[in-house]
This record gives C-alpha cells, sequence and structure tokens, in this order.
C-alpha cells in the first residue's frame, strides 16, 4: 500500500463495543476490556472503567454498508473455519 501522506495508522484490538444511535448517526465506541485489571481495581476497592480506544461517527447509510460488508466477511470466514459461536460450549 503506497502511503503518499505518510500518516500513522492506528491499530488496536478491541474486545467490547458500545453502540449509539440518533436520527442522523450512528457511533460506535471501541473499548478493551481486561479482566485482570478489573479484579485489581474490585480488590483495592477501586472503581474500573474499560479503557476507550476509538469512537466513530457515521451516517445511518454508511453504517449500514459497513454492516453488510461485515456480514459477507463473517460468511466467509465461517466457510472457511466453522461457525462463530457467541457464547462457547461449556463442559
Amino acid at each position: 500500500m503506497n502511503n503518499e501522506n505518510k500518516e500513522e495508522k492506528i491499530r488496536f484490538y478491541s474486545n467490547s463495543a458500545k453502540l449509539a444511535s440518533s436520527v442522523f448517526d450512528i457511533q460506535i465506541s471501541f473499548y478493551q476490556k481486561s479482566h485482570s485489571d478489573e479484579q485489581i481495581a474490585k480488590n483495592n476497592k477501586e472503581e474500573y472503567h474499560d479503557k476507550l480506544l476509538a469512537e466513530v461517527t457515521m451516517s445511518p447509510s454508511h453504517a449500514k454498508a459497513v454492516s453488510e460488508i461485515l456480514q459477507g466477511a463473517i460468511e466467509e470466514y465461517e466457510k472457511n473455519f466453522g461457525e462463530i459461536k457467541l457464547k462457547p460450549d461449556k463442559k
């Protein structure tokens, strides 16, 4: 990829997201939740907050287009690697 403007890319891993919407836009907030940090905070009787990584605001039509692209990527992933289970089987 040719990065002519030399801007830095922002990359992160998110394991938590929250969604807010209005008639004008949709906002997705991406967080990183660390169970070990949460437990440390509980042990020290401190307040714990997920780390906010980014917020993305877009129009409803753009959000729908992104949704369709994501759905296609998930379908392709499942075709190659098997069904993604949202709730793991407990043994």
